[in-house]
């Protein structure tokens, strides 16, 4: 079906459809005096003025304007992120630290305050690997900065918190599907309902399956068949009174079309297969004063196995983790002028096994298993030092067995008045070595295990200005400096000259980043923002590979056909960039375009473009590819339906 073709089917849809359902057609005229909220700053909610932090969040509403398939989607359009993509897995850069291959080991993934960000890898799954379908999302918060003086390791440069749909906004079924270019199908249904005596409950199920594109490689050939993509996913949630429960899976099986790691070249054998399930319980009680207590115990397994085809034989290799952990916290204002939230976290790492086999020779190549205990204890302090100045300071102190303890500490002052917000921040933050950097090793081939390493550290400043001069305009700038040490590294050992990790990098990004916001009384809204980031290794002064210096985002949606209607066009710039191995990477704009209407009180359709504009361009390569630019998808579009009962 032609795009124009597609776009004029919706138009006459929408045109002849009944009144605007009342879910759809959100007010408008709720603009931006209205104060939102964040949970994920300080881990309970607050104003995000207050918030400790630079705030944005992405509503359940910009989900579907925009058709944002999956979070790594969402994120792209978030001003200071950036993207990548090898064919297999979803990278997240922030403020100019981009590291394919990295597995989003930097930024910490929440659900509803849980910490999804698995053991082995300590990676975030943002694609279509990830736990959470967008369907099921209320709004995304992310917070950026160092985060580990509340959640401990991995909240480097941003905490993303996702934050679930409550059962009776649902209060029926739904069920929604798509089709889409390269031979892709999706389809879900989600039931909740509240019942007698305040018991709600709700269930979410969706399929994925795409045959994904044929693929040029300069120097390699054509990869065919081999880029396929699938997945499943699981979502329940049960609230009564004070306890809440949910239990969440994801399955993915995607096909490598890339040659990564000097495999055999477009061999559809080669595939990597991720699964993660997770339970939590969580306890929630208000007293009087304002003050609450929460405690959630959970579990979480992870299990990854890879399949490599080689020359002399096809290569499998695995990962497997599972987590059980204990947080609680207390929250108290103390007078007028304080409020104190304290807690701790005990987490089990009863498996964080990994290991390799030649499956054609029936040979081992390596053996991991590790467990251990990771124990912390935090405490925030928030404090009005006079009617519009306020000071918030948070220490966290976390234990890790493997190599002792680490102290992490946040304060910031914020001054609001009237529309004016000035935010001055400062965090250090940690990363802890993961199971993989630790053990991994092949055998004696190309690389061998670690065995100690220390962890990753930053130390961040910011200044953040936030308004809202108009209730129709919003404009947030911010001048950041962020330094990493102890950069956990690949490394290439003289005395044997096989791979190791060690703690030999050091980074420092220096930036700003502007944006504007504008919504109008009809509808209407647009926004843009602008980042500039300089990237260096501060022993050599040369810039990073894969940073590029600039980013810029524009976005436009436009109510049409009396609000029955929507159009939205999101645009994305990345500025050029140099690979690992130096070579430049053009810049390039990409650019969505989404219609979406709402036929009559419990059905909507939409379609969407993306890249629209048919642009040619790539994604730096990580170290683990032959190649060193990954081509993206030009052109493709997507037809969804939702019916609600």
């Amino acid at each position: 079906m032609g795009l124009s073709r597609c776009i004029r089917h919706l138009v006459v849809l929408g045109l002849a459809a009944g009144p605007v359902a009342a879910q759809q057609a959100t007010d408008e005229t709720v603009l931006f005096q209205d104060i939102a909220h964040v949970s994920g700053a300080s881990r309970y909610e607050q104003d995000t003025r207050e918030a400790p932090a630079s705030i944005t969040i992405v509503t359940a509403e910009e989900i579907q304007r925009n058709g944002y398939r999956t979070l790594s989607q969402a994120l792209a359009n978030v001003r200071g992120f950036d993207i990548s993509y090898d064919r297999n897995y979803d990278y997240v850069g922030v403020r100019g630290f981009t590291v394919p291959g990295d597995f989003n080991s930097r930024v910490l993934l929440l659900v509803d305050g849980h910490r999804l960000n698995e053991s082995v890898f300590g990676s975030a799954s943002l694609g279509t690997d990830g736990v959470i379908d967008l369907r099921m999302v209320e709004r995304i918060e992310i917070v950026r900065g160092p985060g580990s003086s509340l959640y401990g390791t991995s909240a480097l440069f941003a905490v993303v918190n996702i934050v679930t749909r409550q059962p009776r906004w649902i209060q029926g079924v739904e069920v929604s599907a798509s089709t889409a270019s390269y031979g892709t199908n999706r389809g879900s249904i989600a039931a909740g309902r509240r019942l007698a005596g305040g018991i709600e409950v709700m269930g979410f199920a969706s399929m994925y399956r795409s045959s994904g594109q044929n693929l040029s490689f300069p120097g390699l050939g054509t990869a065919s068949g081999s880029d396929g993509d699938r997945y499943d996913r699981q979502f329940a949630k049960a609230t009564a009174g004070d306890f809440s429960l949910e239990v969440g899976r994801s399955w993915r099986l995607k096909q490598i079309p890339t040659g990564s790691y000097n495999t055999v070249f477009d061999d559809p054998r080669a595939r990597t297969e991720d699964a993660y399930s997770f339970a939590l319980l969580r306890y929630q009680h208000g007293f009087a004063g304002a003050s609450s207590a929460e405690a959630t115990v959970s579990y979480d397994a992870y299990t990854y196995r890879g399949r490599y085809p080689y020359a002399d034989g096809l290569t499998t290799d695995y990962g497997f983790s599972r987590v059980w952990s204990f947080e609680g916290q207390y929250l108290r204002p103390l007078g007028t002028r304080h409020r104190l939230v304290a807690g701790s976290e005990v987490r089990w790492n009863a498996h964080q096994d990994q290991g390799g086999d030649n499956v054609d020779s029936g040979t081992v190549v390596f053996r991991s298993r590790r467990d251990g205990i990771v124990w912390a204890l935090f405490a925030q302090d928030e404090w009005s030092l006079a009617p519009h100045l306020q000071l918030s300071a948070g220490l966290r102190h976390d234990y890790y067995d493997t190599f002792g303890g680490t102290t992490n500490p946040r304060v910031a002052v914020v001054y609001a008045r009237g529309w004016s917000t000035f935010k001055l921040l400062y965090g250090r933050a940690f990363r802890a070595p993961n199971a993989y950097e630790l053990d991994y090793q092949d055998g004696g081939l190309s690389t061998k295990a670690a065995g100690s390493l220390r962890p990753e550290r930053l130390e961040s400043v910011e200044a953040v200005f936030e308004g809202t001069p108009t209730s129709h305009l919003q404009v947030t700038a911010t001048a950041f400096s962020l330094n990493l040490q102890d950069l956990i590294t690949q490394v290439q050992d003289p005395a044997d000259s096989l791979l190791v990790y060690r703690n030999l990098g050091r980074a420092r990004s220096r930036g700003i980043e502007l944006e504007t916001e504008i919504r109008f009384a009809g509808g209407a809204a647009a926004g843009a923002s602008f980042t500039l980031r300089d990237v260096r290794d501060p022993a050599t002064g040369f810039r990073l590979p894969n940073a590029e210096r600039a980013l810029t985002t524009a976005r436009l949606s436009v109510p049409a056909a009396h609000d029955r209607l929507r159009v939205s066009l999101a645009t994305r710039y990345s500025g050029p960039m140099e690979t690992f191995l130096g070579t430049s990477v053009p810049a390039h704009v990409v650019a969505d375009l989404t219609l979406v209407g709402t036929l009559t009180s419990g059905f909507t359709a939409s379609i969407s473009a993306y890249n629209v504009f048919d642009a040619r361009y790539g994604d730096p390569a990580g170290t683990d590819q032959v190649v060193t630019v990954i081509p993206q998808n030009r052109r493709n579009l997507r037809v969804s339906v939702q019916a609600r009962f």
